[in-house]
């Protein structure tokens, strides 16, 4: 940039050939972590692109410089320029795909990624960025296509466990999870929710076959912390759902002993207090509630619905809540433990609410297609 920067100036002096040959310097300069970012420079690359219209090279710096300063539509015609003019660019084909893909253009998006994938096949921040965007069929032959290099990554593994759990391989992605490792950030529980979301789903998958002990084996499976996530269990956080759901499932196979024993763990599993900042509000709050009852702590069961039942009324869940839900779940876990109450009506309100927020909201859905059970 120093060199575009004095070719610039020189040029500012009739017939001086140090502009020439200075923007030349830049051209041939390594572009690894040069990313220029001042209006200056944009001002300083446009006129080394008037001098020489075949440098991609700067048509590449420019294309980052606009993009800095949110010139979307200007930056897609450099990085456009950039790979014409220099196919091996595998930056400037990514760069030229977020922008595409910024504006809408995800076909085109996909196709520049592809050309990237092409030019730098090792990097593999661009097999991640590409999965994103495309089907979890066609997500999963492209991470099953990168290099051993590539597909041996954390992050990869971790990409592809997602994908084969939307296209709904719980098995394989589980199996995957198992035999990595993984170094998870502080807070960062991706790997784990991905981990759970595969074992649900296979435990679902026993449960519609009547394969009933499986499935609890699989529920319980969902609440643990495997070392190689590299994610802690934390002091308090509830798993009465999946407790719930394996006991439901045990006497569903006759194992009523062992179905009694998950009642009680699901009845006793720790809720954050109420006045503890940034409680974590879950489904869980009312499956705890449903084992309570089960186990005949009826008190303790209604006074946790009475809670939940609250959050329908802005006035009592500001007064009761220090930290209370956003969103669906708001209104979800209000729904139910209205419907708990055997209010119905105000049930019904809160639920299609919570739909209305989040469509795809299965215990929504459920218990409205259920009015009678909780």
């Amino acid at each position: 940039m120093l060199h575009y920067a004095l070719g610039y100036f020189c040029g500012m002096h009739k017939n001086d050939p140090r502009a020439g040959s200075e923007a030349g310097l830049g051209a041939k300069g390594d572009a690894a972590y040069v990313f220029p970012h001042r209006v200056e420079e944009i001002t300083i690359l446009h006129a080394a692109v008037e001098k020489n219209p075949q440098d991609g090279r700067a048509l590449y710096y420019l294309g980052n410089a606009l993009a800095s300063k949110e010139r979307n539509t200007e930056a897609i015609e450099a990085w456009r320029g950039a790979v014409r003019l220099d196919a091996g660019n595998g930056v400037a084909h990514r760069n030229l795909a977020l922008g595409l893909s910024k504006s809408g253009d995800k076909d085109q998006a996909v196709a520049e990624y592809e050309r990237a994938i092409q030019a730098a096949p090792e990097d593999f921040h661009l097999y991640l960025e590409l999965g994103e965007m495309l089907p979890a069929g066609r997500a999963i032959a492209l991470y099953e296509k990168s290099p051993e290099t590539v597909r041996s990554r954390s992050s990869i593994v971790q990409a592809m466990a997602a994908a084969l759990v939307d296209a709904g391989r719980y098995s394989d992605a589980a199996g995957l999870l198992d035999k990595k490792q993984f170094v998870s950030g502080e807070g960062e529980k991706s790997v784990l929710e991905t981990f759970r979301k595969a074992h649900l789903g296979m435990a679902r998958e026993h449960q519609h076959a009547g394969r009933h002990a499986e499935a609890a084996a699989e529920f319980l499976l969902a609440t643990e912390y495997p070392r190689n996530l590299g994610v802690g269990r934390p002091a308090m956080e509830s798993q009465a759902r999946e407790y719930v759901a394996a006991a439901r499932e045990l006497e569903a196979a006759g194992r009523n002993q062992q179905a009694e024993a998950l009642w009680t763990r699901a009845a006793e599993e720790p809720l954050k207090s109420p006045t503890e900042p940034g409680t974590t509000w879950s489904e869980h709050y009312y499956f705890k509630a449903v084992a309570l009852e089960h186990v005949n702590r009826k008190s303790e069961a209604q006074d946790l619905y009475a809670r939940l039942a609250a959050l329908s009324q802005d006035s009592q869940m500001l007064a009761n809540e220090a930290d209370p839900p956003l969103g669906a779940i708001r209104y979800v876990l209000a729904g139910l433990g209205l419907k708990a109450l055997g209010q119905s009506g105000p049930a019904r309100a809160a639920f299609d609410r919570a739909l209305a927020m989040d469509p795809q909201n299965e215990l929504a859905k459920k218990a409205l297609q259920e009015p009678g059970q909780h």
